[in-house]
């Protein structure tokens, strides 16, 4: 009777110790099963690992430690300068595109991060980097000394990349000046770069039907056709050129476009428009300044009326003006103040 008692007592002791062992290895188990679910999906297998394979997983995922000592955690590297600055190239350029502004913005962006930052950027083929330092070397846009051969060298890298834009610069400078003249390469290139449907591709194809470049010969039809298309997808810098060719048109309707066309390029920030608005102000007495006969021809002549004076000092003090749009305004004002 008591062997009997004494087996039972066992027994209840034996399944109390077992339900322990059991509750505590489901809970150990919940706590990894959570831990685990943290750090990834993926990594959720290593939990039904040999118990020696598991330490060994969790040992060599990571060097930063989690609320298990046992689980790490690999935080992601991410250089957030490096995408704030691929961010802030891509914004220069859209805004290139809609008004050829370029010189403050690109200052503002070399100074803010600096040359080396924007270099790095083009070793590791940025074509962003590539052309936006290309467009820099050219010495056109702000104070500084050309570097045409280190310029052609970044557009063509570009170009190589794809880059529609980059592609036109790089078709240029096969002008027989910067490069051997070979227009049927240059061709090839403007066509390439107009398969972007990329509204600079139109542009610069535009342009080539205008004025007859790369071989091609004048074709006013088509160059309306590419301008419109350019203007579209939201160039201002197209739309003025499509009113300056509409212009010269003799249908009163085309010239009351173009009109139009130059206006709207005015109030997108096109300085060229802005210019042109200008000169329209001249009084009909012809006068001219020699240097401005030379670059205009005889078509202008005049003084500036106030307004038109008003538009070229605010040419004048745009940090975006060229320096031939610079001295134009100069120009145009230093006659207006002779003749007042």
């Amino acid at each position: 009777m008591l062997r009997g008692e004494y087996w039972s007592a066992w027994t209840v002791l034996a399944s109390i110790a077992s339900g322990v062992a059991a509750f505590l290895s489901i809970i150990r188990w919940s706590q990894r099963y959570v831990a685990r679910r943290k750090i990834g999906r993926e990594r959720t297998h290593n939990l039904f690992l040999p118990l020696e394979p598991r330490r060994i997983a969790e040992k060599n995922v990571s060097e930063a430690p989690s609320s298990d000592s046992r689980i790490t955690i690999q935080e992601p590297k991410t250089n957030w300068r490096e995408a704030e600055l691929g961010i802030a190239m891509k914004v220069v350029r859209q805004r290139h595109v809609r008004n050829g502004r370029l010189i403050a913005s690109l200052d503002e962006l070399l100074s803010k991060y600096g040359r080396p930052a924007l270099e790095q950027c083009a070793d590791q083929g940025n074509v962003d980097a590539l052309f936006l330092l290309g467009m820099k070397d050219t010495g056109e846009f702000g104070e500084f000394t050309p570097n045409i051969p280190r310029s052609t060298s970044y557009f063509k890298r570009a170009s190589d990349l794809g880059d529609p834009e980059a592609m036109m610069c790089f078709a240029e400078a096969h002008d027989g000046e910067v490069l051997a003249k070979d227009d049927s390469y240059a061709l090839a290139l403007m066509r390439k770069s107009s398969e972007s449907n990329s509204p600079q591709s139109f542009l610069g194809m535009a342009m080539a039907n205008e004025h007859g470049r790369y071989g091609l010969p004048k074709n006013y039809a088509s160059a309306i056709r590419l301008y419109e298309l350019a203007m579209n997808a939201g160039s201002g810098v197209a739309a003025f050129r499509l009113g300056e060719l509409l212009l010269s048109g003799e249908e009163k309707s085309d010239r009351d476009r173009g009109e139009t066309l130059v206006e709207d390029a005015n109030r997108m920030g096109v300085i060229d428009a802005k210019i042109e608005l200008a000169l329209k102000t001249m009084s009909a007495e012809p006068k001219y300044i020699p240097e401005l006969k030379r670059l205009i021809g005889s078509t202008m002549g005049g003084t500036l009326s106030p307004h038109g004076e008003k538009l070229m000092r605010e040419v004048l003090e745009d940090p975006d003006s060229h320096s031939y749009q610079k001295w134009m305004a100069e120009n145009w004002l230093r006659e207006r103040a002779a003749s007042s």
